[in-house]
């Protein structure tokens, strides 16, 4: 009633952030005067105004990053100075400190997650999950952080990670997916590291030794009697692959992404009522997590092929990864290919 008949000598000033909560009646007896976000470089000078006359030893980069933190906000940038000031108590203030005392994970180890997913390092991803997962940090974060990295400067990050623009944007959205995921699971750290390896898989470019074998695919007249050999083949694959992607889509609409994604980057073989899963030397993580969850594997391929279903698990060595890249040729080029060079 107040604001519907205000007094005179009154005037109301109302701020919000979120002009779409405010009930309808109230915005139509309202001048409303929308305030941008302010520019970053803005923020920045404010800052180095207020340190300097505050009297602040304070690096640079330091206030950049404040001002970046901001995200267009003045009051929110002051706030967060004043915060790192009471930290550092009176002390020298650099980029580390600011880390510290906003209780974020420090760039230099964003940017080897991300550096090391683009050179298909597994290892190195699984290692910085697990560090920033152990020092009590959140995990969504460590995703946010070095999505805000690529983003935010992205000539920059072209440069820093020497990769095209088109990747560094699909990498940034499939570590946006990554982040909405993990937060209907419990455990945060299982499901970041499958998806982080999952994402740098797609990075991955595995170097396979030359062997002394010589493989020279020489184009064959087809034999008689090739050609139904050849469709007969045809329809099985194509079975297979049914099976296998009825097998997937139901494991993603569980929520099971674990059992997905290991899945998903395994080599799997079906043929009379047997399923061999075979992983490469580069995947003995996600081996292991089949592994323990190969009873509810079990029950799902039972469920697809209307049998019980004998599944085996393998890991090959580098030696067998070299030999499956052989046979794969064999079978893409059935009776076309001959292999010359020594045993």
């Amino acid at each position: 009633k107040t604001l519907e008949e205000p007094p005179e000598h009154v005037v109301f000033v109302l701020a919000t952030t979120n002009l779409e909560k405010v009930p309808p009646t109230i915005v139509s007896r309202c001048q409303v005067l929308e305030f941008k976000n302010l520019p970053e470089n803005l923020i920045f000078e404010r800052l180095k105004e207020v340190s300097s006359k505050e009297r602040m030893e304070i690096e640079e980069d330091a206030l950049r990053f404040l001002a970046r933190r901001a995200e267009g906000g003045m009051r929110d940038a002051l706030t967060l100075l004043e915060q790192v000031w009471k930290f550092s108590a009176g002390g020298k203030i650099a980029l580390e400190d600011v880390e510290k005392a906003l209780g974020l994970i420090p760039l230099d180890l964003v940017r080897k997650y991300v550096l090391s997913i683009i050179e298909g390092k597994l290892e190195e991803v699984l290692k910085v999950v697990d560090e920033v997962y152990y020092s009590g940090k959140d995990l969504e974060l460590l995703l946010q952080e070095a999505v805000k990295d690529i983003l935010d400067d992205i000539e920059r990050t072209r440069r820093t990670y020497d990769i095209g623009h088109q990747i560094l944007i699909q990498l940034a959205r499939q570590l946006m997916n990554l982040m909405r995921e993990i937060r209907f699971f419990e455990e945060k750290r299982l499901i970041c590291r499958v998806g982080s390896s999952y994402i740098a898989s797609k990075f991955l470019k595995e170097e396979v030794e030359e062997r002394k074998e010589k493989v020279v695919i020489r184009e064959k007249p087809p034999e008689e009697g090739k050609k139904a050999s050849e469709e007969k083949v045809t329809e099985e694959t194509k079975e297979e692959k049914r099976i296998l992607e009825e097998v997937l889509g139901e494991l993603k609409e569980k929520g099971d992404l674990s059992v997905f994604v290991a899945l998903a980057l395994a080599d799997v073989k079906i043929s009379d009522g047997k399923v061999e899963v075979i992983f490469d030397s580069t995947k003995a993580f996600h081996y292991e997590i089949l592994k323990r969850k190969l009873p509810e594997l079990e029950n799902i391929f039972n469920s697809k092929m209307g049998r019980v279903v004998d599944i085996s698990l393998k890991l090959r060595t580098e030696k067998e990864t070299v030999e499956e890249v052989v046979n794969k040729i064999l079978r893409l080029f059935p009776g076309r290919v001959e292999i010359e060079g020594e045993e």
